[in-house]
């Protein structure tokens, strides 16, 4: 609740919220205790907002202007998870098989959004046969380190399926965010460098030249 004198935040700044904040295990268990519906959507707004963090990470540097037109004005071009994940895919962010099973995490998440009757992971439905179709279970080994191993690896439970897939996609895409900003600290050490050595070199030359002009006859 806003304090007395302060501004309360308007339904754009709540929409603008951090959902995962980078807490690996707080964000799991947020999962495993809600309910399906709460689960589809705040484990969809946690990749969402991973895949937002891992794509600024891999712009150039921009404004918070820029940022704002870019991910969340009318009509911004990255202010859809279809478009984040199409623009990562295109990035190298994630590879083929992520981007379908990406997608099928947010038509999941569309179900519990949109229906106005009560929808359940193990319904029979069209929301179990789509988490059926997941397959990021099967590459876990590649998060192996940051896996933690009282998850139950059950992949008869629809459920499972999609908070083991949410959990695989949130280091992933971290892992992409962590790599991107260090390549952006070696290539700006670099430049760094550069322009020492140029100032060294324009230094050395100057000294040359300063005392050539000593002795010329």
């Amino acid at each position: 609740m806003a304090s007395k004198g302060q501004a309360k935040p308007s339904l754009s700044d709540l929409s603008k919220r951090v959902i995962y904040d980078g807490n690996l295990r707080r964000f799991y268990e947020e999962l495993k205790s809600d309910n399906d519906r709460a689960c589809a959507l705040v484990g969809t707004a946690g990749i969402d907002n991973a895949l937002t963090k891992a794509l600024t990470a891999k712009f150039i540097p921009l404004s918070k202007e820029e940022e704002e037109r870019l991910f969340n004005s009318t009509n911004a071009p990255l202010s859809t998870l279809s478009g984040k994940i199409l623009i990562a895919y295109a990035l190298g962010v994630i590879d083929n098989q992520d981007a379908k099973d990406l997608t099928t995490i947010r038509h999941v998440r569309n179900a519990f959004a949109h229906s106005s009757l009560e929808v359940a992971f193990a319904d029979g439905g069209i929301v179990e046969k789509e988490c059926n179709t997941l397959s990021a279970f099967k590459r876990i080994n590649e998060v192996v380190g940051f896996y933690p191993k009282d998850i139950d690896c059950d992949t008869r439970d629809p459920r499972k399926l999609f908070t083991q897939s949410v959990w695989y996609f949130l280091i992933k895409i971290d892992m992409s965010t962590i790599r991107s900003l260090d390549a952006k600290n070696i290539m700006y050490i670099m430049r760094l460098f550069k322009l020492r050595c140029r100032l060294f070199l324009r230094i050395i030359i100057y000294n040359i030249k300063f005392v050539l002009s000593k002795f010329s006859f």
